[in-house]
């Protein structure tokens, strides 16, 4: 349900819903990416890749709702509202970019190893579910708002391995943005450190995006703390952004 301007009293609340799920309640309809919780039908859905866990909700919702996603997806869910980026809904401009994941390093095997034989049964779950999942990049949102501000879903996108001229342009694109929601796949703590000087963001939300699917499957999860204390540390106004967070922004 839409929150009538009048009563708010702040620019943006950001609330991690767990799993990947982010809220983002403004004067306006709701945003929702990756939603781990129930759909409402005024919610603007946001898919940014086509794991089970974070299209689930969107999929199985009874009301119909917006839904923004990459083409693949949308022909997936054939929600009731279905809408290719970019898009703009509510006076918000949204826009998706494609990237490649980092890949997978050798420590992280070794614990997808042990989450198999620690709890098999999910393990197998969610191969099975994976399997069946449309096939499409994952994604990098970029927002605007009505009154001009700027929110850039960065994903776990910034890798050593991501192009160079893939990341110079988001970085263009994302300069200067008034929120940069960033997080770290295994191992690419320093990429993302090297990477933030680029996008000037005026606030950086570390945020964990795999930490509850990865308990759930048995593995072993990295903290966002060392990476956030040292961007900190380096002048940048940043946040830890876990299951449950929410900060509000005047």
């Amino acid at each position: 349900m839409s929150v009538p301007q009048t009563s708010f009293h702040y620019r943006l609340r950001l609330e991690h819903e767990g799993g990947a799920g982010l809220s983002l309640q403004r004067p306006g309809r709701t945003l929702r990416f990756d939603p781990a919780r129930p759909v409402r039908s005024d919610d603007i859905v946001i898919l940014t890749a086509p794991d089970p866990e974070r299209t689930r909700a969107a999929s199985i919702a009874a009301v119909a709702h917006t839904v923004v996603a990459p083409q693949p997806l949308l022909d997936a869910l054939r929600p009731a509202d279905g809408q290719a980026a970019p898009a703009t809904i509510d006076g918000v401009k949204i826009e998706l970019i494609p990237y490649e994941p980092a890949p997978v390093p050798p420590g992280a095997l070794i614990g997808k190893a042990q989450g198999a034989a620690i709890k098999p049964g999910a393990a197998a779950k969610r191969l099975l579910a994976r399997a069946r999942a449309p096939r499409c990049a994952p994604q990098v949102t970029l927002l605007t708002f009505p009154g001009g501000e700027r929110l850039a879903h960065l994903n776990l996108s910034i890798h050593r391995q991501a192009p160079a001229a893939w990341l110079a342009d988001v970085q263009a694109r994302a300069h200067g943005v008034d929120w940069l929601v960033i997080g770290v796949a295994p191992g690419q703590s320093e990429a993302v450190l090297a990477a933030l000087p680029g996008f000037a963001a005026k606030k950086v939300l570390f945020t964990d995006f795999v930490a509850d699917t990865w308990r759930g499957l048995g593995r072993p999860v990295e903290l966002l703390t060392p990476t956030a204390d040292r961007a900190i540390a380096s002048g940048v106004e940043g946040y830890v952004c876990v299951s449950q967070a929410s900060y509000r922004f005047e």
